[in-house]
């Protein structure tokens, strides 16, 4: 499976959450795709910086493959981001380049904590929490 994360997830990582650090390590076992989109690796290195945990967060963000924004990316971010406004809807604009970042790979699964905001938005991709992803993948 193609997965896709958003910063939420990474966060998780970063802060011991038992329950997503269990499912990373049988994403990783299992031999899943794993992607997070360069708007991901800003936001997470963002808050290293601040806190002085750059060498930690980098060790984190090493074991996903990263999702570079190209012209394509841009593009589909701003077709996002205008029908969301179109419809009256207001996320965060980092978040309309995640979800095209996953839809750019064709990711099965963007895994987020966030869906609230990925829900609102029309693409192909699956929103899940890592509870739902968890529960997935144990019964495949």
């Amino acid at each position: 499976m193609k997965l896709a994360f958003d910063t939420s997830i990474i966060i998780d990582i970063d802060r011991g959450k038992e329950t997503t650090q269990k499912l990373m390590k049988n994403i990783v076992i299992e031999d899943h795709e794993i992607y997070i989109s360069s708007v991901v690796v800003a936001e997470v290195l963002a808050g290293a910086y601040k806190q002085g945990k750059v060498e930690e967060a980098k060790k984190v963000l090493g074991q996903f493959q990263w999702i570079d924004m190209n012209g394509q990316t841009a593009d589909k971010a701003g077709e996002i981001m205008a029908d969301l406004l179109e419809k009256g809807e207001r996320i965060e604009f980092q978040d309309t380049v995640i979800a095209a970042s996953a839809e750019g790979i064709d990711a099965d699964r963007l895994v987020t904590r966030n869906r609230k905001h990925f829900n609102k938005i029309d693409f192909e991709t699956e929103t899940v929490n890592p509870e739902k992803l968890a529960q997935e993948i144990k019964d495949v």
